[in-house]
């Protein structure tokens, strides 16, 4: 009836299923300089992600270019501990991982950001690093320095996120220098 509440919840799961794949087929068709549906898609899986198993197959069927405004909320919420109880991390890691076999230079610096803790200088409020990103984000980065098969030869990932990482270390070995011991 009217007052069951598992009812209503199914009801929800099924209207949600719905808007995902209304909110797909409009990512997929419509404008691409206008992401209100990414973003809707994205809402809407990470309030219902059980209901919504199949949004990461939604999202990466989705050309990886339109996927880029996506980037630095998937890594926000990449090995957030709810997200591996209901599998969210699992399909955050593939929609990213989708991301990255043709925009490694987008996704690699928001995985070393969570890599490198957060912290980009040494006035910033020291905060402890949430471990499960810091798992989740070693551990994409790692399966993205893995040759892509399907992707253009020329391109080693290895290369690419070891090159990225060393030049993240040299910012931060920069960005850190206590100036008022180095002036003459």
């Amino acid at each position: 009836g009217a007052d069951d509440p598992v009812a209503a919840s199914r009801h929800l799961d099924r209207l949600a299923r719905h808007a995902l794949d209304e909110y797909g087929a409009c990512a997929r068709e419509g404008d691409s300089h206008n992401h209100a549906a990414l973003f809707a898609m994205l809402s809407l899986w990470l309030d219902r992600p059980v209901a919504l198993y199949g949004a990461a197959d939604t999202l990466c069927s989705l050309p990886t270019r339109k996927l880029l405004p996506l980037v630095p909320q998937l890594g926000a919420r990449l090995g957030v501990h709810a997200a591996a109880r209901d599998g969210l991390d699992d399909g955050i890691r593939r929609v990213l991982r989708h991301a990255a076999r043709r925009h490694l230079h987008t996704v690699v610096p928001q995985l070393l950001q969570l890599d490198f803790g957060d912290a980009f200088s040494p006035q910033e409020e020291t905060v402890e690093p949430n471990q499960g990103q810091l798992h989740s984000a070693r551990t994409l980065l790692t399966e993205l320095k893995r040759p892509d098969p399907d992707g253009p030869g020329a391109l080693r990932p290895a290369d690419f996120v070891d090159s990225t990482s060393a030049l993240f270390e040299l910012y931060l070995a920069i960005a850190w220098v206590d100036t008022d011991t180095t002036k003459e």
